[in-house]
C-alpha cells in the first residue's frame, strides 16, 4: 500500500520537498490554505496518486496545481464527468489533476496528477474550512492531519492484522514543513499551546490577535497529527456571525447572506437520569497495545463502572476480529448494576489486553441492537476505538436505524483515527464524539460523555428565526443536532431579502421538550452593513453548504435500499449544491486541465487505486483574520477589506412554546420543508430541477453551475485566485442570551424492576488469558475501594492506602458512622491530591454525596465533616 504522492506505474514515491501551511482561526472556525511541493526526479512524465486524510465535515472548496509556472485551477463537477474529463486529457498528453473523496469514507481524499513532466516540480494547493471542536476544559482544538492509520476490513485487509503498521506518515525522504497560525477573536485570548510540537509565538501579540508558528527542518517524518489548543478568557460566549454574499446574480447561494449561530445552552442538572442501560464497547485490537492505549482504556472503564448510578443496568462488549460480551444473556443486553455485577466487571476489566486481532466493529453492534431495550431505562452506548474500518457506511446506517431507542457516544483514541467513523457514529446515534491524542486524558473526555449520556434527551428540537418582515431565512441543517448541556450548538441560516438592508437584526429561538417540560433559549443578533470587497473564501457559506450536503448524503444513505427514486433525487441535489458552492461531495470531484501542455505518458501505465494516505499541508498565503496588511479582517479587524460582518448578541425574554409566531421559512411554515423549497416561494420543491433555483441553475449532467466559462482549465471564480484568505470584518461586542425552563411539575422516570443479574456468564468468544494486573494509579486504587452505592468502608485496606491504621482513623472520627467518615476522607483526598483532574472523578463524588444524604447528613454537617477530613489528610 502506498501513501503520499506515488507513481502509478512503478509505485515509487514522488519526493516531497516542502510543505507550507497557513491556518486562520476565528470564533469556532478555521480556514486552512495548503501548499505541497513535489518533484518528479525521473526522466519520463508520470501519473501520480496522492492520498491524504482530512477531518470529516471539512468543506474543501479550492484545488489548484502549479506545474512549469502554469496554474491549473480545478472546478467542481459531477464525479463521473470529472473522471472522464481527466482521463481524456491524460490520454492526449495534457497535464491534468483530479481530486475526490475516497469511495469508502469522506475523511480520506485521493488526488490524481496526470502527465507530470520529467524533472518538473508540482505545487499542489488545497483550501478548506472546518468547525473547531471544544475540549472538556473549553479550549478550542485545531488539528492538522499528518498521519493515516491503515483501514481494516475483511475485503480490504491483505496481511496479518497484528502486524499492521499503526501509523503511516508521508514520504520518508527529506522535506521542510511550516505552519503559520493567526488567531483573532472579539474575546480575549488566554493562551495558544501545542502539547507535542514547539510553538513559537510572534512578538506584538495582544489580547485579541495572536500569531504563532511551527517549523520543521529537512528530514521531517511526522508520526503524529499537529494539535493546537486555543483558550479564550470567556469560552462560552454566544456568537452570531453574518457573512455577506457575493452579490453576483449567477452564483445562487453564494450570492445570499448567510448566518452562523453558535451558543452553549445550559440544561438544569435536575434533568440527569439515575436510571438507564449503559453499554460500554471497547476496542481490543492489536493496535490498542501502542502508546499505553489499552492501559488507559482499562483504567477509564474501571472509573466508568464505578461512576454508574445505583439502579441502572450495564454491560461491556469488547471486540477485535471477534467480539466478547461480559454478561452474555440471550434475552437481554445488560444486567442490573449491583455489588455482585460490579465486582465481577471490575475483575474482568483489570485483565483486559489488546489481544483480539483486527477491528470488526459492525458485528458487536449488530448483536447489541438485536436485543430488546429495557422499559424505563434508555439505552446509552459509549464506544472506545483507535481503529479504522472500510465499512463505515454500514456501521453508520445500523446506528442511524436504531437512533430512536439507543444513543451512541464515541471516543477516538490515538493518531490517525477515522473521524468519519467516530464523528459519524455519534451523529447517527444522536450522541457526542471526543478524540484523545498525545497527552490528552482519556478519563476526562469519557467522563464528559458519560455525563451527557446521563442527561435526559431533549426532543422536538426546533430552531426558529424572527427576522424583519421583508427578510426570510431557512435553517441548515433541517434536522437539528442533538443538544447537550454546556456543549456548543452550531446552526446556519440562508437569508433572502437582506441584500439591500443597511442593518439586519432579529432573534433565533431554540426550543425543545425535556421530561415533558419546555426548554427554550433565545439569541438576539444585530449587524451593520459594511462596504464589501470579497474574495472567494466565504467560509460560512462553504460550511453551510457542507452541512446541507452532509444532511442530503445521510438521507440518501438511509433510503438507498428502500426508495430508489428518492435516492436518485437526493444524489442530484447533492451534485447541485456541491457544484454551485464549489464544495466537494461523495458525488462530485475537482478536475483541472492544462491545455497548453503536451507530454504523453510512457506506454504500459496501468491505473490502480491506493488506499494508504499520508498528510497534506497548507500554502503560505497572506492576510486573513485581521492581518495588518491588505488582507481581510475578522472579529474586530480594522482592515477595509472584509468578508463577513459581526453581530451583537443581546439577552432577550424567554417565550413559551407557543408564545411567539415563528418566522416564515422561505414561503413555507414547515421548517422541515427546508432549504430544498426555501428559495422558491410557497410550492414544495421535490426534484432537482426546482432545487437548482437556490443555486442559480437547474441540475444537469454536463453543466457546471457556478457561472464559470465552462472551461475546466479556467479559474472557477472568473477572476485570478486571491493571494490571501479573508474571513471578515469588524464585529460588535457580544452580550449574553437568556433562556428558561418553564414548568413546576416534578419529573423523574419511575424505575421498573427489570430482573436481577442472576446467571452471570463469561460471554462468547475466546476466553481471556490470565495475566497479571497492570499497575494502577493512586486515584484508581482509591476509586476501586468505593462501594457500588457510593460509600467507602473504613477497612484496613483503606487505612493502608492513607498510610495509617484503621484504629487511627476510628479515633479521628467525630461521628459514629465510620463508613461515612471514611467516605469524607476519600473525598478529601481526591480534592487535595487530584484537584487538577476533578472532571474525572466528579461523578464518583456525586455518587458519594448522594449516599451521605441518604444517611441523614445535612449540607452543614457535610461541610464540617469535609473540613475536618481535609485537616486529617493534610496531617497524614
Amino acid at each position: 500500500m502506498r501513501w503520499g504522492l506515488s507513481c502509478l506505474k512503478t509505485g515509487a514515491a514522488v519526493p516531497l520537498k516542502e510543505v507550507q501551511n497557513v491556518a486562520l482561526i476565528g470564533a469556532s472556525l478555521v480556514h486552512v490554505d495548503s501548499n505541497l511541493q513535489y518533484l518528479n526526479e525521473t526522466n519520463d512524465p508520470i501519473e501520480a496518486n496522492f492520498t491524504f486524510p482530512l477531518d470529516t465535515g471539512s468543506a474543501v472548496y479550492r484545488f489548484e496545481a502549479e506545474i512549469d509556472s502554469r496554474l491549473i485551477v480545478a472546478e467542481c463537477q459531477e464525479k463521473s464527468q470529472a473522471r472522464d474529463t481527466y482521463q481524456q486529457a491524460v490520454s492526449i498528453g495534457q497535464t491534468a489533476v483530479l481530486l475526490e473523496e475516497h469511495d469508502d469514507t469522506d475523511d480520506i481524499f485521493v488526488c490524481r496528477l496526470g502527465n507530470l513532466p520529467p524533472n518538473e516540480k508540482a505545487l499542489l494547493k488545497i483550501c478548506y474550512v472546518s468547525e473547531l471542536p471544544h475540549d472538556p476544559n473549553g479550549a478550542l482544538r485545531f488539528t492538522l492531519p499528518t498521519v493515516l492509520n491503515p483501514r481494516y476490513g475483511a475485503e480490504h485487509n491483505t496481511g496479518p492484522v497484528n502486524t499492521r503498521t499503526d501509523v503511516v506518515c508521508i514520504n520518508p525522504g527529506s522535506y521542510a514543513m511550516s505552519l503559520d497560525i493567526t488567531v483573532q477573536s472579539q474575546q480575549k485570548i488566554s493562551s495558544i499551546v501545542s502539547e507535542k510540537d514547539q510553538l513559537q509565538l510572534s512578538p506584538g501579540n495582544n489580547d485579541h490577535v495572536w500569531k504563532a508558528s511551527i517549523r520543521f527542518n529537512g528530514g521531517t517524518q511526522l508520526d503524529h497529527d499537529i494539535s493546537i489548543m486555543i483558550l479564550y478568557q470567556d469560552m462560552h460566549q454566544p456568537q452570531a456571525i453574518l457573512e455577506r454574499g457575493t452579490r453576483s446574480p449567477d452564483k445562487g447561494m453564494l450570492n445570499m447572506d448567510v448566518l452562523m449561530l453558535s451558543f452553549y445552552p445550559e440544561i438544569d442538572s435536575k434533568f440527569t437520569r439515575t436510571c438507564g442501560e449503559f453499554i460500554f464497547i471497547i476496542d481490543r485490537s492489536g493496535s490498542m497495545a501502542n502508546d499505553n492505549r489499552i492501559e488507559s482504556a482499562r483504567d477509564t472503564l474501571l472509573l466508568m463502572i464505578k461512576s454508574l448510578p445505583v439502579g441502572c443496568f450495564f454491560n461491556v462488549y469488547s471486540f477485535g476480529n471477534y467480539f466478547h460480551i461480559l454478561f452474555d444473556k440471550d434475552s437481554a443486553c445488560s444486567v442490573q448494576y449491583n455489588e455482585q455485577s460490579m465486582t465481577y466487571a471490575l475483575d474482568y476489566v483489570q485483565k483486559m489486553e489488546a489481544d483480539m486481532g483486527g477491528t470488526e466493529i459492525l458485528k458487536p453492534l449488530e448483536d447489541m441492537y438485536s436485543k430488546p431495550c429495557l422499559p424505563g431505562h434508555p439505552r446509552q452506548v459509549i464506544l472506545l476505538t483507535d481503529g479504522e474500518v472500510w465499512n463505515v457506511t454500514d456501521c453508520l446506517n445500523l446506528v442511524r436505524r436504531n437512533a430512536q431507542t439507543t444513543r451512541m457516544f464515541s471516543v477516538g483514541i490515538g493518531e490517525g483515527v477515522s473521524t468519519a467513523l467516530v464523528k459519524g457514529l455519534a451523529k447517527a446515534g444522536k450522541g457526542r464524539a471526543e478524540f484523545v491524542k498525545g497527552n490528552d486524558r482519556l478519563q476526562t473526555k469519557v467522563v464528559s460523555l458519560l455525563k451527557s449520556a446521563m442527561q435526559s434527551v431533549v426532543t422536538n428540537i426546533q430552531v426558529d428565526l424572527e427576522l424583519p418582515p421583508e427578510v426570510t431565512g431557512s435553517i441548515v441543517p433541517n434536522d437539528c443536532p442533538s443538544l447537550f448541556s454546556g456543549e456548543e450548538f452550531i446552526m446556519y441560516a440562508v437569508l433572502k431579502g437582506s441584500e439591500s438592508m443597511e442593518s439586519i437584526q432579529g432573534n433565533i429561538i431554540l426550543r425543545g421538550v425535556i421530561e415533558n417540560q419546555i426548554f427554550e433559549h433565545k439569541l438576539a443578533f444585530q449587524g451593520q452593513h459594511q462596504q464589501q470587497n470579497l474574495d472567494t473564501s466565504l467560509p460560512v457559506h462553504r460550511l453551510t453548504a457542507k452541512a446541507l450536503i452532509q444532511e442530503l448524503e445521510d438521507e440518501e444513505s438511509a433510503t438507498r435500499d428502500m426508495n430508489r427514486k428518492a435516492t436518485t433525487d437526493n444524489q442530484n441535489k447533492i451534485v447541485l449544491v456541491s457544484t454551485a458552492t464549489n464544495v466537494i461531495s461523495k458525488y462530485t470531484a475537482f478536475v483541472g486541465v492544462d491545455k497548453l501542455s503536451k507530454v504523453l505518458l510512457p506506454q504500459g501505465v496501468v491505473e490502480r487505486r491506493t488506499h494508504q494516505g499520508g498528510w497534506f499541508g497548507a500554502s503560505s498565503g497572506g492576510g486573513g483574520f485581521g492581518a495588518s496588511s491588505g488582507g481581510g479582517g475578522m472579529f474586530g479587524a480594522s482592515s477595509g477589506r472584509s468578508g463577513m460582518f459581526g453581530a451583537s448578541v443581546t439577552g432577550g425574554p424567554s417565550y413559551g412554546l407557543f408564545g411567539c409566531k415563528p418566522s416564515p421559512q422561505f414561503g413555507s411554515s414547515n421548517r422541515h420543508g427546508g432549504i430544498t423549497q426555501a428559495m422558491f416561494g410557497s410550492k414544495p420543491i421535490d426534484n432537482a430541477r426546482c432545487f437548482g433555483g437556490m443555486f442559480g441553475a437547474a441540475a444537469s449532467k454536463s453543466k457546471v453551475i457556478i457561472g464559470s466559462s465552462g472551461n475546466i482549465a479556467s479559474n472557477l471564480f472568473a477572476k485570478p485566485a486571491p493571494t490571501s484568505s479573508t474571513f471578515g470584518a469588524p464585529q460588535q461586542t457580544f452580550a449574553g442570551f437568556g433562556g428558561s425552563l418553564q414548568s413546576s411539575a416534578s419529573f423523574g422516570a419511575q424505575q421498573q424492576n427489570c430482573g436481577s443479574s442472576g446467571g452471570l456468564m463469561f460471554g462468547r468468544g475466546t476466553p481471556l488469558q490470565n495475566s497479571a494486573p497492570q499497575p494502577l494509579s493512586e486515584k484508581t486504587k482509591l476509586v476501586l475501594m468505593q462501594g457500588f452505592d457510593g460509600s467507602w468502608a473504613l477497612s484496613d485496606e483503606f487505612a493502608n492506602f492513607l498510610g495509617t491504621t484503621s484504629e487511627g482513623l476510628q479515633q479521628s472520627s467525630q461521628i459514629q458512622n465510620l463508613n461515612a467518615w471514611a467516605t469524607c476522607l476519600a473525598l478529601a483526598w481526591l480534592h487535595l491530591k487530584e484537584s487538577l483532574n476533578k472532571e474525572e472523578w466528579s461523578l464518583i463524588e456525586s455518587k458519594a454525596l448522594q449516599w451521605l444524604q441518604l444517611q441523614g447528613f445535612t449540607d452543614e454537617d457535610m461541610k464540617n465533616l469535609f473540613a475536618h477530613a481535609q485537616n486529617q489528610i493534610k496531617n497524614m
